[in-house]
């Protein structure tokens, strides 16, 4: 996982995020539903991308879903 130079408060975080969510949903299995998406979104003058994360096992009786906003500027 990798962000760009001057960014390794923001890479800490993310990879933090990451482990949470990687020690809620224990060990990922192929037949696993994984559902990741990212919308933008306008508040106030800024733009922020909303990553969601669904995460369903394979016999459907197990759901975790995660969301995270970055505020992170459109790359041109």
């Amino acid at each position: 996982m990798t962000t760009s130079s001057g960014k390794a408060v923001q890479l800490a975080h993310l990879k933090r995020w990451c482990s949470y969510l990687d020690a809620e949903s224990g060990v990922t299995k192929a037949d696993d539903i994984r559902k990741i998406n990212i919308t933008q979104k306008v508040e106030g003058t800024r733009t922020v991308n909303i990553l969601t994360v669904e995460l369903t096992s394979a016999d459907g009786k197990n759901t975790i879903f995660a969301k995270r906003t970055f505020d992170a500027p459109d790359t041109p």
